[in-house]
């Protein structure tokens, strides 16, 4: 998930986003990594950019707190599935009928 954009700009300053500065996401600037910056009262992702034309890329990447939730959910997952096979009262031939 990402987003590029051509953005002018006629001096050096910052463009703000609305998006949460959560460290997932990575932004390039005219091709080189750029440290993002937050706006103290919004929490806003502010990228820095120098005077002119510029290409901005912003892209959500996995983090290592994300890839543990999703091995966590898994997990959760097959033992929910191996609780409901494994724990089913049993039948014997009597009570079948």
């Amino acid at each position: 998930m990402g987003a590029e954009a051509h953005k002018p700009a006629s001096r050096v300053g910052g463009r703000s986003l609305r998006l949460f500065n959560y460290p997932a996401w990575k932004v390039d600037v005219n091709g080189r990594p750029t440290e993002a910056q937050t706006i103290a009262v919004t929490g806003q992702m502010m990228i820095p950019i120098p005077a002119g034309e510029n290409q901005v890329q912003i892209r959500f990447a996995r983090t290592g707190d994300r890839i543990l939730g999703g091995f966590i959910s898994l997990a959760t997952v097959i033992l929910l599935i191996a609780v409901l096979l494994f724990t089913r009262p049993l039948t014997t031939g009597a009570e079948a009928l």
